[in-house]
């Protein structure tokens, strides 16, 4: 091993390093300054005093949770549980203990027992999520508790998700019963319900199938409780302490394999589902309405509106949430282009608000953009989007609604905790407040000087007390807000229609005082009698969105896993309608959740405080071997803002390497320092190599597509000959920028539309002792052109080039670079290369499942890319151009981690050159 190749593998390390920091941590544009509140058995953090008005409910909350989940699992907690709450999205975002997206409802990390949940300003949410995650944190106590954590926490991969994650859902299941017997009924009665063998870990499985996982999951386990018992659910969880096979836990526990459970439950779940479906006349809408076409994944299509000739909705086709089009010729395209949304735009709301638009062509909605909430106005026809943010008067952006005429916006949204309504004058840039509301209001809808909106109301299920939504309407003229419904259903997407009616989404049945779930369908309720309503649908799905206009309705009906828009004209709807009986009220006079003033002075300021996440030491000795010894360490603070580890190997007495690396993550730069020093013996050459590295990097992210990093390298290397008695050493200094780019976007498993580039600057010169001189330049660019159905387009550009005294040359050939020649068989300071290719994906989904290996082998989908490479050596001044076609195989390992297996061919265009053969596995997380 030379120093060259130790430098290149170091600097090259550092790189991956440093950019792995795009996809892992977020965009930081706020600091954070927590403090913590004690409970009896939780200690909340907390960085916003705005949090300390409803610091109570906060607690009762975690302490009821606490106390009914620690009985039922019989578990006992010797520490107070860290629970870290954010103020919205924009916040928990921005957490630096774990990853997040912008899909993740809350998490639980296993290193110092961490809960973490956003404050949205539903309660209803804010309550299913801490029931759920604490679940995990008695998962955690049980299977992870101990002096030595590490070999415990290694075990992870062997718990199946569908314990784990049905287990928590389970115990949560009543706040979200309907959405849970939505998905479970869809797959039942379609024969879909998935393998439990391919449910060990969720992440190879297809979009929009995870959250159908987590609630067959949650079935299960509801399953083997009714079937066997509390005492014997809970002994699965507490014997996969001490053992790893599902098979011998469930033989134990249950008394049957997993095979034999799995054939119980379905049928169980068959027979039950396919009977609700009968009894009660369940239908699926009339296929011949749906606007959207089914893809090869499953798509979700959002919050449809009508626009003269024309339909907008929200759709995930590509794997990322944005808005298509579609005209009277059926066509379908990008409204907003990918670049001016990219730019503007990370997500878009879709839970909370509907997309509204205005006669003149202005599209409204809500969005985030790096960690920010924003009002956004696109013009349809000027193609000009505008984004506004109400920071000093609207903490958290809920829902908006433009007038028909496009001069005010309706806006809903939490401030100092509490809900806020204000209209906002687009002319005159002026926002007036109509008026606030201790409970969360959202969906929001405007007409006729009339707002209805969805309304959180607390109410008692099943003994235990939560939150509901009904509709109210508010008369802007005379400031009167009137209540539309009072049921302990769940109300959503109310509309105003003909100023008398109101249409809307309900779970309503007539016996959900008893099972407290129902079926998600169309319901009308004239204002005039609010004690009846009129039922439009009987469906098997659900429907999720609605929106009138006129005598059209759109709506968004889930089946088969996908979420389609739907076409009626209204008549096509109430020539079925059936009138319900009288509604309930939802009279509650138990003890609500009080808000109550928070002594200051038991909350306190976080001090500093540094701890071990993992430690894991392996040391062996013998007389032929010498000493081998392993080492990794990792620590953090509490809150995650410091980051160390350390890795070393020790192989004899003359072979080591020690790594020592340290996150900084407060701020927006992350700041990284890294420590290297590594021993080689080359027995050839008699010589002992030595180098001792370090490294101060910063890494700057401008948005969520593109960052910026600066890594300054000092490098001590000595040769030393032990049999020619000299030693021989050098010194490195090196600067190394990098700037990239990144907007690509797939739906599963390959990109499908979007480029990446990377532009990486290295330079050494003959500075503080250096002794040597180069310049390196790299420039890196791929992009991929969408034509269906996971078809694409792509091209690949990489241009390389070293100057200066101790210049490099770079591999030339090889599957990545120019196929047509050997990895080595040419090298040059200077490399331009061009890839020319289309990819053909040639099975869709294996999904065959290789049980019998270990470890295992998920076979999932086979793509193969027919190219062409254009070379050219700039020392040589020589082109080359070779013809290829590669084949790739994505599996997943344990169903966590891809891997993907790569064959490929290729021959240069001159018929005397041979044909090379490359095989390549890669993989990650």
């Amino acid at each position: 091993m030379n120093f060259m190749n130790l430098n290149k593998f170091f600097v090259l390390f550092l790189f991956s390093l440093f950019f792995l920091f795009a996809e892992v941590y977020c965009i930081k544009t706020d600091v954070f300054k927590y403090k913590i509140y004690p409970t009896e058995n939780f200690d909340v953090y907390y960085s916003d005093e705005k949090f300390e008005k409803i610091l109570p409910q906060i607690e009762q909350i975690l302490e009821e949770t606490f106390v009914k989940n620690t009985e039922y699992f019989d578990v006992k907690f010797d520490y107070k549980i860290p629970f870290f709450i954010y103020y919205g999205y924009q916040q928990f975002l921005q957490n630096t203990i774990v990853y997040v997206s912008e899909g993740t409802g809350g998490v639980t990390e296993a290193f110092k027992n961490r809960l973490l949940v956003p404050y949205t300003g539903s309660m209803k949410f804010f309550q299913h999520v801490i029931n759920h995650e604490f679940i995990h944190e008695v998962q955690f106590n049980i299977l992870y508790s101990g002096v030595w954590r590490t070999p415990l926490l290694l075990k992870s991969i062997f718990y199946p998700n569908w314990l784990l994650e049905g287990l928590a859902e389970y115990r949560s299941a009543l706040y979200t019963k309907t959405l849970q017997e939505m998905l479970v009924r869809d797959m039942a009665v379609s024969n879909k319900l998935l393998p439990l063998e391919h449910l060990h870990n969720f992440a190879h499985l297809k979009p929009h199938m995870v959250l159908p996982a987590y609630e067959q999951s949650a079935k299960l386990i509801e399953f083997i409780e009714t079937e066997y018992g509390r005492e014997r659910l809970v002994s699965i969880l507490k014997l996969y302490r001490n053992r790893f096979d599902v098979n011998s836990v469930l033989s134990i526990a249950l008394g049957i394999d997993l095979k034999k459970l799995q054939q119980k439950f379905f049928e169980e779940m068959r027979t039950y589902y396919n009977y609700e479906v009968e009894i009660n006349s369940m239908t699926d809408l009339d296929v011949s309405k749906k606007i959207t076409k089914n893809d090869v994944y499953p798509v979700h299509y959002y919050s449809p509106i009508m626009y003269k000739d024309k339909i907008i909705y929200l759709g995930d086709s590509e794997g990322k949430i944005m808005f298509y089009v579609k005209d009277k010729t059926n066509k379908e395209k990008l409204l907003i282009p990918k670049n001016v949304f990219d730019k503007n735009i990370d997500f878009v709301q879709t839970d909370t608000t509907r997309v509204s638009v205005s006669e003149d062509g202005i599209l409204c909605f809500v969005g985030l953009k790096n960690n920010k909430s924003y009002l956004y106005l696109y013009n349809i026809f000027t193609r000009r989007l505008k984004k506004i943010n109400f920071k000093k008067d609207i903490d958290l952006l809920v829902s908006s609604y433009i007038s028909s005429d496009g001069e005010n916006v309706y806006l809903a949204g939490i401030k100092d905790c509490k809900s806020v309504i204000f209209k906002y004058e687009i002319k005159n840039k002026k926002l007036l407040k109509l008026k606030e509301d201790e409970n969360f209001v959202s969906q929001i809808y405007f007409n006729n000087e009339k707002l209805v909106y969805t309304k959180e109301l607390q109410c008692k299920k099943s003994d235990v007390l939560t939150w509901q939504t009904d509709i109210f309407l508010y008369d802007l003229q005379n400031n009167l807000e009137q209540q539309v419904t009072s049921t302990i259903t769940d109300e959503e997407f109310p509309q105003l229609i003909d100023n008398q009616r109101i249409l809307f989404i309900s779970d309503y049945t007539d016996d959900y005082d008893k099972k407290f779930y129902g079926v998600k369908n169309l319901f009308i309720v004239e204002i005039s009698s609010l004690t009846k309503f009129t039922k439009l649908t009987n469906v098997i799905g659900g429907v999720n969105y609605v929106y009138c206009l006129k005598d059209t309705i759109l709506l968004c009906y889930y089946r088969n896993f996908n979420q389609d828009v739907y076409k009626f004209n209204i008549t096509d709807l109430t020539q079925n309608y059936v009138f319900l009986s009288e509604i309930s009220t939802n009279d509650l006079k138990e003890q609500k959740y009080e808000l109550q003033n928070v002594s200051l002075k038991n909350i306190k300021p976080y001090k500093f405080n540094f701890s071990t996440d993992l430690l894991l030491p392996f040391i062996y000795y013998s007389s032929y071997e010498g000493l081998i010894m392993l080492l990794y360490w990792q620590g953090s603070d509490m809150v995650g803002e410091h980051k160390s580890a350390v890795s070393s190997v020790v192989l004899g007495d003359k072979n080591y390497s020690v790594n020592i690396q340290y996150e900084f993550l407060k701020w927006r730069p992350i700041i990284l320092l890294n420590i290297v020093a590594e021993s080689v013996y080359n027995i050839q050459e008699d010589a002992i190599k030595r180098l001792l590295g370090t490294n101060l990097g910063i890494y700057y992210p401008f948005n969520r597509n593109s960052a910026i990093g600066i890594i300054f390298s000092y490098l001590n290397m000595i040769d030393e000959h032990l049999s020619e008695f000299y030693t021989e050493r050098k010194r490195e200094n090196i600067v190394t920028f990098e700037y990239e780019i990144n907007t690509i976007i797939g739906k599963y498993l390959e990109p499908v539309r979007g480029y990446n580039s990377l532009f990486i600057a290295q330079v050494s010169d003959r500075i503080y002792d250096g002794d040597f001189s180069y310049c390196i330049f790299k420039y890196y660019f791929v992009n991929y052109f969408n034509l269906g159905k996971e078809w694409s387009l792509f091209t690949r550009t990489q241009l390389l080039a070293s100057f200066g005294k101790d210049k490099i040359n770079f591999y030339f050939g090889g599957p990545e670079r120019f196929s047509g020649v050997w990895y080595n068989d040419i090298v040059s300071s200077q490399i331009g290369l061009l890839r020319l290719g289309v990819r053909i994906p040639l099975v869709y989904d294996i999904n065959y499942y290789m049980w019998y290996l270990f470890p295992d082998l998920f076979l999932k989908s086979l793509y193969q890319e027919n190219f062409v490479d254009f070379g050219f050596d700039g020392e040589r001044q020589k082109f080359y151009s070779a013809l290829g076609v590669k084949f790739k195989l994505y599996t997943f390992v344990l169903q966590t981690f891809v891997l993907k297996f790569e064959l490929s061919f290729a021959r240069q265009f001159d018929v005397n050159k041979p044909y090379y053969l490359y095989f390549t596995i890669t993989g990650g997380i």
